[in-house]
């Protein structure tokens, strides 16, 4: 029984890569946002990786707000229709 679990097991590790993508993705999600199904050393390699993204969106958000751009301005209404 114990080879057929290590079989099955490594036929699985094979099928189903884990992207880092997909640990960042469950890190978001609220159920599984405490990652506990994880050792703690891959833990805080996801939480890096997550403050690295957040940081890179906002420096790049920032980017956008420092250009300074006019409003644009209101049509006037020449007549009463």
């Amino acid at each position: 029984m114990q080879d057929l679990k290590s079989v099955f097991g490594a036929c699985l590790d094979e099928k189903y890569l884990i992207h880092p993508l997909h640990k960042l993705a469950t890190g978001v999600c609220p159920s599984f946002k405490h990652l506990t199904f994880v050792d703690s050393e891959e833990r805080e390699e996801v939480y890096t990786q997550m403050r690295s993204k957040m940081d890179s969106l906002t420096s790049f958000t920032s980017e956008d707000s420092d250009s300074s751009h006019e409003p644009s301005t209101k049509k006037i209404k020449l007549d009463g229709r």
